[in-house]
């Protein structure tokens, strides 16, 4: 147990009560700690469960920062608050030090970690590479931005059972992150993301870079050696996962293990985990059998069993900004050689629209719903691509099954955020494969 000089137990604070600030509450509470956990949300998602195991734990609301983070002899945050959050204003005008999760975890970590991070295809790398370490006769835990909650890990049992950790980092959790200790570090890609969250991509940019700061062997896709500071770097080792820059001879060798994946499109994953794999020292065999068990993420360009409406139809829903959206547009395209149906919409990150414009050729049709489908429209307009506006989702796919037939291909790639109309890009991926299912009724 943790405690002060007059033998009270020391106090923390939790600012926000997502997975990770429960993570951190309930790891707390059994360190015998005095919790106080902070939230805006009149019902934070995991109060009753909080309620329910650690009912010493306090709860608290935003009226009740400044007077906390006084009291307090540890603060820690979860990664989601913004910069602009009132709670993240007052802690850091407090000029109080806090903690991530991510560090509070290294404090009591004597084991390697393996950072992962990248604008997209993070989850999936992280994941390849997670397989690929537990063939080599490792135990490896997936944690971070998915997988475990990285604190929950700390219970002395289960902490004993692993000999590394596979972290799947984002921009999130890596701007509030201070300092981060890594066997290997990596940056997969580096494209306009979340600059509704960060103020520019040079901000963006600062907080992804930090997974190469303290690392023994940091790795950067050279998409991302624009950035001076890092272009001349001989520490940091590079790498590319296109076809015309990379090793053809690996490449080869990857795509015989995507065991038939549908466009290829998880090719560069495949790339970019064998060269962490071989980074690490896993031998070729146990690189090749890992990947070998790799089973795609749900909604990344998975392919919908449409067996009862007519075209081809591929669930997207991960896709959150431009860049997922015209990989996924551009994989199908050339797998197919037909002209794409478009369905986007949702959120937008205040990504520069107009690049849109360049897709044309890949697409037949496009249809936008949500709160900015306005701003995809206004794009395409003065192309020869049609647009539709709808409200919803399920009246995107509605109208297009008004005129689809079988040689039509249908992408539902968002490339924005989901929360205008749902929870979380599983809650719109679910959404999207049902309303097809209700449409099967009524084919």
């Amino acid at each position: 147990m943790i405690m002060a000089d007059n033998k009270e137990p020391k106090h923390i604070v939790v600012v926000g009560l997502g997975a990770t600030g429960f993570s951190i509450a309930v790891w707390a509470h059994q360190q015998g700690y005095r919790v106080t956990v902070l939230d805006d949300r009149d019902r934070p998602p995991y109060s009753e469960r909080l309620k329910s195991t650690c009912p010493s734990v306090q709860l608290a609301g935003q009226s009740d920062c400044h007077t906390l983070y006084h009291q307090a002899n540890l603060i820690a945050i979860s990664p989601g608050l913004s910069p602009n959050h009132p709670m993240m204003n007052a802690l850091v005008a407090s000029e109080k030090p806090f903690m991530t999760d991510i560090e509070l975890f290294q404090l009591y970590c004597d084991k390697p970690l393996i950072g992962i991070t990248g604008s997209n295809g993070k989850t999936t790398v992280s994941k390849m590479v997670e397989l690929i370490l537990n063939e080599s006769g490792l135990n490896a835990a997936l944690v971070g931005n998915v997988g475990i909650p990285i604190m929950s890990l700390l219970d002395h049992k289960r902490y004993q059972q692993y000999d590394c950790f596979v972290v799947e980092l984002s921009s999130f959790q890596l701007y509030w992150l201070k300092k981060v200790d890594l066997a290997i570090g990596v940056v997969l890609n580096l494209h306009p993301n979340h600059l509704d969250w960060h103020e520019n991509m040079q901000h963006y940019w600062q907080a992804k870079k930090k997974v190469l700061t303290n690392t023994i062997k940091p790795i950067l896709a050279k998409q991302a050696l624009s950035y001076d500071e890092v272009k001349n770097d001989p520490s940091i080792t590079r790498i590319s996962t296109t076809i015309p820059e990379s090793d053809d001879i690996l490449y080869r060798k990857v795509r015989k293990l995507a065991h038939g994946q549908a466009l290829e499109n998880l090719v560069s994953s495949y790339v970019s985990a064998w060269i962490i794999g071989k980074t690490w020292g896993v031998d070729e065999l146990s690189m090749a059998n890992g990947l070998k068990k790799f089973k795609p993420w749900p909604y990344r360009c998975m392919k919908e069993d449409a067996q009862h409406v007519k075209g081809t139809w591929y669930n997207d829903a991960k896709s959150s900004n431009l860049a997922a959206a015209k990989y996924a547009i551009s994989h199908v395209w050339l797998y197919h050689q037909k002209p794409i149906i478009w369905i986007a919409g949702g959120v937008s990150k205040n990504e520069d629209m107009a690049t849109i414009d360049n897709w044309v050729p890949m697409l037949k049709q496009a249809i936008f719903y949500g709160k900015d489908a306005s701003l995809f429209q206004r794009v395409l307009q003065q192309t020869v691509v049609p647009t539709s506006l709808v409200e919803t989702l399920e009246d995107a796919i509605d109208l297009i099954k008004l005129t689809v037939d079988d040689d039509c291909v249908i992408v539902f790639s968002p490339a924005a955020a989901s929360f205008d109309q749902f929870n979380n890009f599983e809650h719109r991926g679910h959404a999207f494969t049902e309303h097809l299912g209700r449409c099967y009724e009524t084919t």
